[in-house]
């Protein structure tokens, strides 16, 4: 299993469209395309099949209100914009368009932020007729939009679609938000969110109307799978996770801290994306390396071709690293990644958006 990557870091890009150029070639590896493109890039259809042909595509979505005030907090907008008070976010939306054009800190995501990942410039946002020709473009090439408001019933259909087993969807929560960092929101800001954000609007509203075709689709087993589904998660919850503690070194999320005796299994799902991309790079360049040894192609000199970091990353059977929990484990064990597990970031607000 392969992985389109950037050299380093676990974003490959987040303001210019993707281009198969970001992607990292590692060298002495024979194949010259990949199996799966994971990392957050934004969307560009022509350069994504160059660097993973014939792929699924899947996609998520948040609705517009609680993206943005998740945006805001996560990311400080406020602070990076100089608005005082304890409610930051209220005193953005009241001149909102004031505030962006300052251009501060993620100000890419805080205007239709989730059409501007998808593939639509920003010059286009109070454009109805461009924003409904993506909305329309994206229908025919997203294979399945998950939606983050009902994330349990996108993974049940995202399992149907793939054929995949009920332990290939399981997860832990991962980044969410601490309380200073979330802003309450009246129905009259809201409103005030969603024209603001009109184009997200469209999306959200054409993507949540074609999801519940798809639960409809499904079949009357559908909410026996769902309630399947949640017992497998509530115990691996209870076997994974110490509910006395959370990791708040991050002051703006609060994560979960493992049981001490905790398996593989629940340290995978725990592990984030930072350390996937450390782990899943360490795993394919190794993989490179024994290719270029069995094929005689490797000297001394080889090492230099490869990130100066691979030096420190290199892994041999007998040595042993630390994972992002800090606990001791073996590197063939570090290694074995599940290529399907799926990680949720869960940084949902107190506004109720839970429309059908």
């Amino acid at each position: 299993m392969s992985f389109a990557m950037r050299k380093s870091g676990h974003i490959i890009c987040d303001i210019k469209l993707f281009e198969k150029s970001m992607i990292y070639q590692i060298p002495f590896r024979t194949r010259r395309d990949f199996d799966m493109l994971v990392n957050h890039a934004r969307y560009s259809r022509p350069e994504m099949d160059k660097v993973v042909p014939h792929a699924k595509y899947i996609s998520i979505i948040r609705h517009p209100v609680t993206q943005l005030e998740s945006v805001f907090g996560y990311f400080e907008v406020g602070y990076h914009l100089g608005i005082p008070g304890s409610n930051p976010f209220r005193t953005f939306m009241s001149n909102p368009r004031m505030y962006y054009e300052r251009k501060a800190s993620a100000w890419q995501k805080i205007r239709n932020g989730q059409l501007f990942d998808l593939g639509l410039d920003h010059k286009y946002d109070e454009n109805k007729g461009k924003i409904q020709e993506k909305i329309d473009q994206l229908s025919k090439e997203i294979d399945f939009m998950l939606i983050n408001e009902y994330f349990d019933e996108s993974l049940i259909i995202l399992r149907k679609l793939f054929c995949w087993d009920f332990e290939d969807i399981l997860y832990l929560s991962h980044g969410i938000r601490s309380k200073t960092h979330r802003y309450r929101v009246s129905e009259d800001l809201a409103d005030d969110v969603l024209e603001w954000n009109a184009g997200d609007a469209m999306l959200y509203k054409h993507f949540n109307q074609t999801f519940w075709e798809k639960v409809n689709d499904y079949g009357p087993d559908f909410e026996k799978d769902l309630q399947y589904f949640h017992s497998l998660e509530q115990k691996a919850f209870n076997e994974c996770i110490n509910e006395g503690e959370k990791n708040r070194k991050d002051r703006r999320v609060e994560k979960f801290i493992l049981k001490t005796d905790s398996s593989n299994f629940c340290k995978d799902m725990l592990r984030d994306d930072v350390a996937y991309a450390s782990l899943i790079m360490k795993g394919m360049v190794n993989r490179a390396v024994h290719e270029a040894k069995k094929s005689k192609k490797w000297s001394d000199r080889s090492v230099r071709q490869f990130p100066r970091s691979y030096d420190n990353h290199r892994t041999y059977d007998n040595r042993r690293t630390y994972d992002n929990r800090r606990k001791i484990r073996p590197d063939k064990v570090a290694l074995a990644i599940p290529a399907r597990r799926i990680i949720k970031s869960n940084g949902a607000s107190e506004f109720d958006v839970s429309v059908k």
